[in-house]
C-alpha cells in the first residue's frame, strides 16, 4: 500500500512542486515575506465600506464636490464640523469616530507623536504627484507621513475701507484701544486660542510659539484690554456681519477674506507688517477608522488638479495642488487667498509645543471667562479641562 501510495501521480506532483518551491525559496528568500505582505494588504482592503464620515472645519467641501464622490464610488459621505483644533482634539480624545479628519499643521505634528494617525500610504495615492513640492517638505510632518496638505492661507485683517480709512498696516488697528475707540462694537477677532494668542504675541515682538508665561501673559492682557471694543469672538462665517455693518474690521483667515471681498465692494484684507501666521490644514485618517481604503480614495479625489480648482473656485482657499492653477479663476489666484507666505520673512508657523500648550490654553480660558463677562452678547466658552491634555 506504501509503495502504491508513493508511486502515485499526486504524490510525484506534490513531490515536484516542494522541490520547485524549496529551489525558489532557495535563490530568493525574500518571496514568502513578500507573499505575506501581499495577503495582509488584502486583508486590509476589507475595512471598504459605504459610508465614509468626515470631520472638518466648516465651508470645506461643496455639496457638488461631495455628490460626485458619492457617485463615483457608489457611497454616502456623512460630514461632521468643528469650530476649532482644540473642540475636534477634545472629541477625538473621548472617542469620536472618523475616517477623515482636516487639522491644521501644528496640530498634526501632535496627533502624529500621540499615535492618533494612520500612516500616509503614497502608493494609493494616484494624484500625489501633483502636490506643490514645497508641501512636501514642512516642517510638522516632513514627507507627508500622516498627513496630506488640503489648504493653507495666512491671518490677516478684513476690513470695511468705508469705515476705517488711512489704515495703518498694524495689529495696531485692532489690539491697541488708544486707537481704535472710533471702532468701538465693531470689532472682531478669531475664536482661536493659539492663532490669536499668536497674533497678540507677535504685535508685541514675540514668538507665537514662546513657552515664556510672562511673554504668554502680557499677550493675554492685550487681548483683555480690547474686550469693551469687541463685536464678537468668532472664526468662520463672518462674510454676512460685515456685509451688514455688524464688524467693519477683524482678525480673519486670507481664504475666507478673499470670499467675502468678491461680494462685498469694500472689503480689503491685508498682513500686519509686525508679521503675521501662516497655515496648512490638512487630510488625515485617525488610526480608529474603520473605512481607511474609502478615506484612501477619497484624498486621492481631492488632490485631483480639476476637483482642487473646482473646490477653490467655489470657497477661494488656496490648495497646494500646483496643477490646479490653470483651473482657478485668474482673479482669486491674483487676490488675498494667494497672497505667497513664502516671500514674507515676517510670517511665523505655529508649532506644537507639547506640554506647553496647556499654557496657551490656561490663559485663553481667561480671556474667555473675562469676555463671557463683559460682553454684552453671549460666547461660547471651552475651558481646558474639556479639551484634550496636550502633554
Amino acid at each position: 500500500m506504501k509503495n502504491k501510495l508513493i508511486s502515485s501521480p499526486p504524490f510525484s506532483i506534490t513531490v515536484i512542486i516542494i522541490l520547485i518551491l524549496l529551489v525558489v525559496w532557495y535563490r530568493n528568500p525574500e518571496i514568502f515575506t513578500n507573499i505575506k505582505e501581499t495577503y495582509t494588504a488584502t486583508q486590509n482592503l476589507t475595512d471598504r465600506t459605504d459610508t465614509l464620515r468626515v470631520y472638518s472645519f466648516p465651508n470645506y467641501f461643496t455639496d457638488e464636490i461631495i455628490t460626485q464622490f458619492e457617485e463615483r464610488y457608489n457611497v454616502e459621505v456623512v460630514i461632521d464640523y468643528y469650530d476649532s483644533n482644540e473642540e475636534m482634539l477634545a472629541r477625538m480624545q473621548q472617542g469620536k469616530k472618523a475616517d477623515v479628519i482636516v487639522p491644521t499643521d501644528y496640530v498634526v505634528a501632535f496627533l502624529a507623536r500621540e499615535g492618533y494617525l494612520e500612516p500616509i500610504d503614497r502608493s494609493k495615492l494616484e494624484n500625489y504627484k501633483f502636490l506643490d513640492g514645497r508641501f512636501q517638505e514642512m516642517d510638522y510632518d516632513y514627507a507627508n507621513q500622516y498627513s496630506i496638505p488640503y489648504f493653507w492661507g495666512s491671518v490677516g485683517i478684513a476690513y470695511n475701507q468705508h469705515y476705517v480709512m488711512g489704515l495703518p498696516l498694524s495689529w495696531d488697528t485692532i489690539l491697541n484701544p488708544e486707537k481704535i475707540g472710533h471702532l468701538r462694537n465693531r470689532i472682531s477677532i478669531l475664536d482661536d486660542a493659539r492663532m490669536t494668542l499668536g497674533i497678540s504675541l507677535i504685535s508685541l515682538g514675540y514668538s507665537p510659539n514662546t513657552k515664556n508665561e510672562d511673554e504668554i501673559a502680557l499677550a493675554t492682557q492685550r487681548l483683555i484690554d480690547i474686550i469693551p471694543y469687541l463685536r464678537m469672538i468668532n472664526s468662520e462665517n463672518l462674510e454676512e456681519d460685515f456685509r451688514k455693518d455688524n464688524i467693519v474690521i477683524g482678525m480673519y483667515w486670507s481664504g475666507s477674506s478673499a470670499k467675502a471681498a468678491n461680494n462685498i465692494r469694500n472689503l480689503r484684507f491685508i498682513l500686519p507688517s509686525e508679521g503675521s501666521i501662516f497655515f496648512v490644514d490638512n487630510l488625515a485618517i485617525p488610526i480608529n477608522s474603520t473605512g481607511k481604503t474609502l478615506a484612501f480614495e477619497f484624498i486621492d479625489y481631492l488632490l485631483d488638479p480639476k476637483v482642487a480648482a473646482q473646490l477653490t473656485n467655489k470657497n477661494f482657499f488656496a490648495n497646494p495642488v500646483t496643477h490646479s492653477r490653470r483651473y482657478i479663476d485668474r482673479l482669486i489666484l491674483k487676490g488675498p487667498a494667494y497672497k505667497n507666505p513664502f516671500l514674507s520673512p515676517n510670517i511665523h508657523v505655529i508649532e506644537d509645543l507639547g506640554e506647553a500648550t496647556l499654557l496657551y490654553l490656561k490663559y485663553w480660558d481667561m480671556f474667555k471667562d473675562s469676555a463671557a463677562v463683559n460682553m454684552k452678547h453671549e460666547i461660547r466658552i471651552m475651558r481646558t479641562e474639556d479639551r484634550i491634555q496636550l502633554q
